[in-house]
C-alpha cells in the first residue's frame, strides 16, 4: 500500500462519518507491516477485509464483479489500488454501488504512471476514467496526484444518494490532502519516475517476450 492512499482513507474517515460496515476490497495484504492493515483506522466499527483470494488481512472471499453483498447492505467500500486487477471495472463498480446504502461512500484509488505490478494487472486509469465509473454516485470527488499529463494516482470518493450536501466535507478533504502531500517525497516523486523511465528502457530496449494461450 502506498502512503499517500492511506493517507486519503484516513483524511476521509476524519472528516466524513463512514457507515458501517465498512468493507475493504481487495484487503490482502502483500506485504508485511501496518501500511497494509486498516483495521486500526477504523478501530470499534465492523470492518470486513474482502479479496479474491485468501489470506493475510481477508476475513471474506470475494469476486468484485460479482459480490455476494444484498443489496444496500454496505456502509463504506474501500477499493485502494485495486481497480487495475480487476478485469471489467465498470461491472465491479456497478456491483460496489448495488451493495451499497444510501449515504454509503465508496473510496477508490488506483494508478497510471506505474510498473506493472501484482500480476494480473489490467488497467490504467485517467481523471475521466473515474469519473465515468463513478457516474450513478449523486456526489463525487474525483482527484490526482502526480504530473497533470500522467499522474501517477487517481481516486475518488463517492456518496450514494446523500441525506445533505457533501460539499464541505469534500473541500476538507482536499485542504487535507494537499497539506498531507505537500513533502519532498511527491515532490521528488515524478523526476524519479522519469529516470526510472529511462534507464528502463536503456537495460530492456531489447526485452522479448513470448505466450502461447488456449482455451480449448
Amino acid at each position: 500500500m502506498r502512503k499517500n492512499t492511506r493517507a486519503l482513507l484516513e483524511i476521509a474517515a476524519t472528516h466524513i462519518d463512514l457507515p458501517q460496515p465498512i468493507v475493504e476490497f481487495g484487503s490482502y495484504q502483500v506485504t508485511d507491516g501496518a501500511m497494509s492493515d486498516l483495521r486500526p483506522v477504523f478501530r470499534g466499527k465492523d470492518f470486513v477485509g474482502t479479496d479474491i483470494r485468501p489470506g493475510p488481512g481477508v476475513d471474506r472471499v470475494e469476486n468484485l464483479e460479482a459480490l455476494s453483498f444484498a443489496d444496500q447492505s454496505i456502509g463504506t467500500a474501500i477499493l485502494l489500488d485495486t481497480l487495475e486487477h480487476v478485469q471489467d471495472p465498470p461491472r465491479a463498480m456497478a456491483e460496489v454501488y448495488r451493495a451499497l446504502k444510501p449515504g454509503g461512500v465508496a473510496i477508490a484509488t488506483s494508478v497510471m504512471d506505474l510498473f506493472i505490478h501484482c500480476e494480473p494487472d489490467y488497467w490504467r486509469f485517467t481523471p475521466a476514467a473515474f469519473k465515468y465509473l463513478y457516474t450513478p454516485f449523486a456526489e463525487t470527488l474525483v482527484g490526482y496526484q502526480g504530473n497533470p499529463e500522467k499522474p501517477h494516482t487517481v481516486f475518488a470518493v463517492g456518496v450514494r444518494e446523500p441525506a445533505s450536501s457533501f460539499d464541505a466535507a469534500f473541500a476538507a478533504i482536499e485542504a487535507a490532502y494537499r497539506r498531507t502531500n505537500r513533502t519532498w517525497y511527491w515532490r521528488v516523486a515524478q523526476p524519479y519516475y522519469v529516470a526510472r523511465d529511462m534507464l528502463g528502457a536503456i537495460r530492456r530496449n531489447n526485452a522479448m517476450g513470448f505466450e502461447v494461450v488456449s482455451h480449448a
